[in-house]
């Protein structure tokens, strides 16, 4: 298993933007809509039934009686996910968020921040089929031992 890394001050500021430009109506709080877009931005790998978990925790009320996650939560809730290890399963999790990790092709790896060096490494490592489809399961599972 990989050992867990500190997030970098980059990715910190990735997760500042996120709250920024998710949190539409400027309140500094993110209600569950804004903080599932933001999640879906930078990429973490989640259910609707597990965003609303994490929300469920990580929400106050406000005067209002809305509930809201404030700026400081968000921020320690995204880098607690980020130095949390990777292991075989949370990765596949992950690239099944863009398709079917057993026969991905290249349409489905096409999204930022995936860019064309990134693709061409992968196909350059897994195993493709003749329709062109490649399983990035087997790739990863062989990878994470």
């Amino acid at each position: 298993p990989r050992t867990s890394e500190a997030v970098s001050e980059e990715k910190m500021q990735e997760f500042e933007d996120a709250f920024n430009h998710f949190d539409a109506n400027n309140n500094n709080y993110l209600e569950f809509d804004e903080f599932s877009a933001s999640l879906k931005a930078v990429g973490v790998p989640m259910t609707e039934d597990e965003e609303k978990a994490a929300f469920g925790e990580l929400a106050e009320e406000n005067e209002e009686g809305k509930m809201w996650i404030s700026r400081d939560k968000y921020v320690t809730f995204m880098r607690n996910m980020y130095e949390s290890a990777d292991n075989a399963e949370s990765v596949v999790k992950s690239v099944s968020q863009l398709g079917n990790p057993e026969k991905m092709t290249v349409a489905d790896l096409r999204i930022p921040p995936i860019d064309q060096d990134d693709i061409d490494f992968l196909l350059g490592q897994v195993d493709c089929a003749e329709d062109g489809s490649c399983n990035l399961k087997d790739f990863v599972e062989a990878n994470f031992q």
